[in-house]
């Protein structure tokens, strides 16, 4: 989820990051990267396979219109988010103390 936010943002600086130093540039720079990494392995490994045919209909002259009829599963984001609520690991949790 956040990913895709980070990744907006990014391509929108002067709206977002109007009054960031170079350096949190850097890091911001390199968050996307990882997002960008991220999303690109769940489509490699995730591929959407919906099959989208082609229709020759009156209005299409030079090649043919894309007819999406198949309806796509989306996600219960509410769920989920209590899902991962209810799962997650907080800071000291990963990070011991004594060290």
């Amino acid at each position: 989820m956040g990913g895709q936010k980070r990744i907006k943002q990014f391509l929108h600086p002067e709206y977002y990051y109007s009054n960031h130093h170079q350096q949190d540039w850097e890091k911001i720079y390199s968050h996307v990267d990882h997002c960008l990494e991220s999303l690109r392995q769940s489509i490699m490994c995730m591929p959407d396979l919906s099959i989208y045919t082609f229709k020759w209909t009156a209005k299409s002259k030079v090649r043919p219109e894309i007819q999406t009829p198949q309806q796509h599963a989306c996600v219960d984001w509410p769920a989920l988010h209590e899902w991962m609520e209810e799962r997650k690991v907080g800071y000291d949790d990963m990070v011991r103390g004594d060290i």
